[in-house]
């Protein structure tokens, strides 16, 4: 069963000692895993390059990547490490400013934006690896879950900067918690790493730390399960400690214009409709019943709750903790969203299909991923029921059920996902000429250089002849 909890037997097992009468097959990807994990991750980079290539041929820096790197070039590569930002620490974006002072000013854009591709890689990786055989013993069903990660729809602002690749990393450090123990220090220091990095960048530890004790509890209090709690609550109390001393620095102020019809219309555009039809689809729906009215808008909110409901009733360990995740993260986001106001209106437009300005779209990352990789399970499950003959009301409701999460998934795949495979590209603001402006300016000059997305910018102080 590929969504079985059971731990598998380990890899090549079955060549070693099989059965008397095994029948002869093919190699799977079971019998050479990490080949099969270096083949996943060769096919990730170019699918994830294709969304937009510009990401590293005519790479730019993005919202926040101004900050760091402008606070690292003021205080030196150690010097903003351990700097909050916005009520938190972000150890990845300060370690990757402070690798980037070694290199031309020209070339930080694609070397942030080769750390945002490493990012989603390391998450691919660790998903489609013998690591992840016990909560997703499949390997296909783990490389098609990669798939969705990297195909997602309305998704695409936290795919292809730095500034919000720590949403993939908090991924990774999900798949840590429920990973199977390593068999060396290599994977003991892999595992620790991540857990330190994620927790220490932006606030998923807090989020992550409920999820990691409810894992040790299901694993009856297993030593890996406690060391995995133990790094992941340090990093949640060192981060609620930061948040506290900031006192919501930096964060967005203003009315939240909170209510039942704001809530249905972020759920149903941005997880129903964001997901069956992409951000075009729902830029294209704007105006219509579909997007506009509040009791359709309502029935479509009900729609990925109900397989939230369906999978914390009969799902397996990995996606009931995704959801959790995914919740936990829309209730910190519906709380205090760093976003225009009225924040929750404004939560609920759909990303810009124009240029690269997707509004708050990244707070839907988890939910996304958690509705999508549901209804996978839910059309697996379900459909087995026409495997035999359908005897109960039972078996043909669970039949039903899977028909209809099948159609669901069909229509994301034939619609949400290729209307928004390219990406909306970033404005031109022509880096090599803007560097080339710094580069020329008097010792001490403070120059703005233009960013992305529309009306960001980012101010460098021009160095005196020595540093040049």
């Amino acid at each position: 069963m590929a969504w079985s909890e059971a731990r598998p037997r380990p890899a090549g097992e079955w060549l070693l000692h099989p059965p008397a009468s095994a029948p002869r097959r093919r190699p799977t990807g079971a019998d050479h895993p990490w080949l099969w994990t270096a083949g996943a991750v060769m096919a990730a980079a170019p699918l994830w390059l294709s969304h937009l290539p510009s990401l590293l041929l005519h790479a730019q820096l993005y919202a926040d990547d101004g900050a760091w790197y402008s606070a690292a070039s003021l205080h030196g590569a150690l010097g903003t490490l351990l700097l909050p930002a916005n009520g938190y620490l972000v150890l990845l974006q300060r370690s990757a400013a402070a690798v980037a002072l070694a290199v031309p000013l020209i070339a930080v854009p694609a070397l942030f934006n080769v750390v945002a591709l490493l990012v989603v890689l390391g998450g691919v990786a660790y998903l489609v690896s013998p690591r992840m055989g016990a909560a997703i013993p499949s390997p296909a069903v783990r490389a098609a879950a990669a798939l969705v990660i990297l195909a997602l729809p309305n998704a695409y602002d936290t795919m292809g900067n730095l500034t919000n690749s720590q949403w993939h990393l908090a991924l990774i450090a999900f798949l840590v918690i429920f990973a199977t123990p390593p068999r060396g220090i290599a994977g003991w220091a892999v595992d620790i790493g991540v857990l330190v990095v994620a927790g220490l960048t932006g606030p998923y530890a807090v989020l992550l730390a409920p999820i990691a004790a409810w894992r040790f509890r299901r694993e009856r209090w297993e030593r890996r399960a406690g060391v995995v709690l133990l790094v992941v609550a340090a990093c949640a109390a060192i981060q609620a400690g930061v948040a506290l001393t900031q006192l919501d620095a930096e964060r967005v102020s203003g009315p939240l214009d909170a209510g039942i019809v704001p809530l249905v219309t972020v759920l149903g555009r941005q997880l129903t409709l964001g997901l069956l039809g992409g951000a075009h689809g729902l830029t294209a729906l704007m105006g219509t019943p579909f997007a506009d009215n509040p009791v359709v808008l309502g029935l479509l909110a009900a729609v990925p709750l109900a397989v939230c409901a369906a999978v914390a009733w009969r799902g397996p360990d990995i996606l009931r903790g995704l959801w959790a995740l995914a919740l936990l993260t829309l209730v910190a986001a519906l709380a205090s969203p760093s976003i225009g106001t009225p924040r929750w209106p404004q939560l609920g437009v759909p990303a810009s299909i124009a240029h690269f300005h997707p509004h708050g779209i990244r707070y839907f990352l988890f939910a996304l991923l958690a509705f999508a990789l549901s209804l996978g399970w839910m059309a697996w499950w379900g459909l087995l029921a026409g495997r035999r003959r359908i005897g109960t009301r039972r078996d043909a409701g669970r039949l039903m059920l899977g028909a209809a999460a099948a159609a669901l998934l069909l229509l994301a795949a034939s619609q949400g996902v290729p209307r928004d495979w390219a990406y909306p590209p970033y404005l031109d603001e022509h880096w090599a000429a803007e560097v080339r402006r710094y580069e020329l300016a008097p010792p001490g000059a403070r120059v703005v250089l233009p960013i992305n997305p529309a009306g960001w910018t980012m101010t460098l102080v021009a160095p005196g002849p020595a540093a040049r």
